[in-house]
Formats: C-alpha cells, sequence, structure tokens
C-alpha cells in the first residue's frame, strides 16, 4: 500500500519536478499528470516516486493536518500500549 503526499513543487523540468516535503526535497515523475505543473503548485506524490494529481493549496494543508492529527493518536495509542 502506497501513501500519497502532498509535496510543493519547487522545479519542474520536462517531465520530471523537483518537490520538497518537509523540509526534504526529491525528484518525482510527472508522466501521469495531464495539467500543466509549475512552481508553488501542490502535487499528490506515491512513494516519492511519482505524482498522480495537481492539487490546491487548501486540499494539501487539509491532508497534511489530516496526517498531523493521525501521528497525533497514532503517539497516544502506542504510549498507551507501548
Amino acid at each position: 500500500m502506497c501513501l500519497t503526499v502532498p509535496c510543493e513543487v519547487v522545479r519542474v523540468d520536462g517531465l520530471t519536478a523537483v518537490v520538497e516535503r518537509a523540509g526534504t526535497r526529491f525528484d518525482v515523475s510527472l508522466i501521469f499528470i495531464d495539467e500543466v505543473v509549475r512552481p508553488g503548485d501542490f502535487l499528490a506524490v506515491q512513494a516519492q516516486r511519482h505524482a498522480h494529481a495537481v492539487l490546491s493549496r487548501a486540499e494539501a494543508e487539509e491532508i497534511l493536518r489530516f496526517y498531523d492529527r493521525l501521528g497525533e493518536i497514532l503517539d497516544r495509542e502506542e504510549a498507551a500500549h507501548g
């Protein structure tokens, strides 16, 4: 199972983009994207390899808040059952 993570586009070079997530930059393939991608856009990225959708900033922020909340819940569960 792959988790989709929102990443911000830093640079586009043909069918590849450099994206950033949590201070880490990496290349992703844009082969599955039918839209024009520009720096500042957000992409839904799987396995740090392939972008599969362009997201609005609001969508990306909502997903990241969800992941943060999920992490907090999992941390509490782990601490309670340690």
